[in-house]
């Protein structure tokens, strides 16, 4: 331990001094290499105090995040004579950065013995076996910390990926950072970021909500969609007509904007209704993909919780009773819009499946059902929702299932073996901190 409290205190003493202005660049250079070795040999030398004592975040912030921001704004100023040079500069640091990380995953899994899915093993280029570099002893972490650093490194390598242009090589960071610990919330919130680049701006909350909704969301998420939503109030214009897709898609942002903001709540309520009325056209000609119904449900169940200010779900009558007795008016009233809405789309999905089994059973709409009803399984007191009750749900729910005819006993092929398979949605939503228990 000594040893490693004496790497951590090297470390310290340069990370001061990296930031220290009178320094040349050569200088500063040299001081940054040095750091990242250091941090690199405490990650290796003992994860599991390196991780808490943050090296991890140090090793971004001081080795690479501040230098790429300073090099960022550089580049940026017009009154700057060297930007080409400065330009050229960012790019070969960038590129050091992704080497850096790179090589820092295939250290860890070299060292902890560790098998990630997208990584290929080294047997592919005639390495039979591996053999850590580090000369020193190693203490052995827990296989979670190990997930964790690396989940980490794919999220800043999409990041760096990001600053070079890169945005489907940053995705697919992403999406791996995401994959390997789908707990951590994170990478929902860089993916998030780039949806945001690229204009879309339903997928982009989507993001938003799942980096919030899980076992470790992440914070600045919050933040982020709190100012999406700010933005989306500034300007919510009369409806008038058919609404076309992207109307659609604008006014769902806006009304959830309101809700999330508990505030304009009369316009949220027009906005409800504009919607629920056009909806059913769109259904019909099926202007919605199922991924989208999937993640306009996903907001809608993320919204009701929020409005509820739940971090879990309720186990008992007593304990949701108890809980919605302290809620002011505007939070029910908040909470009773957005059931009633969803409520709605459930109603309209039904009422618009159609009536042969062979169509039904393929039909898009089924995967948003499917997830409402699963929601509906784990939140049973909702059932006695007069809103629900009042609704023609029950009867045309009752329909659907009635015309999915079950097979027949004789010559029916074996479907027991599916029975823990995922479906699309499922996948889509794993981890899912209010549909969660539904998927074991």
């Amino acid at each position: 331990m000594s040893s490693i409290i004496q790497v951590l205190r090297q470390a310290d003493a340069l990370k001061a001094s990296i930031s220290d202005s009178s320094k040349g660049v050569s200088e500063t250079w040299v001081v940054r290499q040095r750091l990242e070795d250091l941090y690199k040999k405490l990650l290796l030398m003992d994860l599991e105090y390196a991780l808490d004592k943050k090296v991890e975040q140090d090793l971004w912030n001081y080795a690479f995040k501040n230098h790429i921001n300073i090099l960022q704004i550089q580049t940026k100023d017009r009154q700057n004579n060297k930007r080409g040079e400065t330009h050229a500069t960012l790019n070969l640091f960038l590129e050091t950065a992704s080497g850096f990380y790179l090589q820092l995953i295939q250290l860890i899994c070299t060292t902890f013995k560790l098998d990630l899915p997208f990584r290929r093993k080294s047997s592919c280029v005639g390495i039979m076996k591996e053999k850590s570099t580090l000369r020193v002893k190693i203490a052995p972490p827990k296989k979670s910390s190990c997930l964790y650093v690396c989940q980490y490194c794919l999220v800043h390598l999409g990041d760096i990926a990001r600053y070079r242009q890169q945005v489907e090589q940053a995705q697919t960071f992403y999406w791996h950072a995401a994959n390997l610990v789908p707990f951590n919330g994170q990478p929902y919130n860089q993916l998030a970021i780039v949806e945001a680049a690229r204009g879309n701006k339903l997928t982009t909350v989507f993001y938003y909500i799942r980096s919030l909704a899980l076992r470790h969301p992440f914070p600045a998420a919050a933040t982020n969609l709190e100012k999406m939503y700010t933005k989306l109030t500034k300007d919510i214009p009369e409806l008038k007509g058919k609404l076309s897709v992207s109307e659609m898609i604008t006014s769902f942002l806006q009304l959830h904007a309101c809700i999330h903001l508990c505030t304009e709540l009369d316009r949220a309520a027009a906005l409800s209704s504009k919607l629920l009325a056009a909806l059913p056209a769109h259904v019909t000609s099926q202007s919605f993909p199922s991924l989208i119904l999937v993640q306009i449900v996903a907001i809608n169940i993320f919204s009701m919780h929020h409005a509820q200010r739940m971090t879990q779900y309720q186990d008992s009558e007593e304990q949701s009773n108890s809980f919605n007795e302290e809620l002011g008016s505007e939070e029910l009233r908040s909470f009773s819009l957005m059931f009633s809405f969803t409520i709605g789309i459930l109603d309209l999905l039904l009422q618009n499946t159609p009536k042969q089994e062979q169509k039904l059973k393929e039909f898009f709409t089924l995967p948003a059902v499917k997830l409402l009803l699963d929601w509906f399984r784990l939140n049973p007191l909702q059932l006695q929702n007069p809103i629900l009750k009042s609704s023609s749900v029950m009867t045309n729910l009752s329909k659907v299932l009635n015309n999915i005819r079950p097979p027949d006993s004789e010559g029916s092929p074996n479907i027991s073996k599916y029975d823990d398979l995922p479906l699309p949605e499922d996948t889509e939503l794993r981890c899912f901190q209010y549909l969660e228990k539904a998927h074991r």
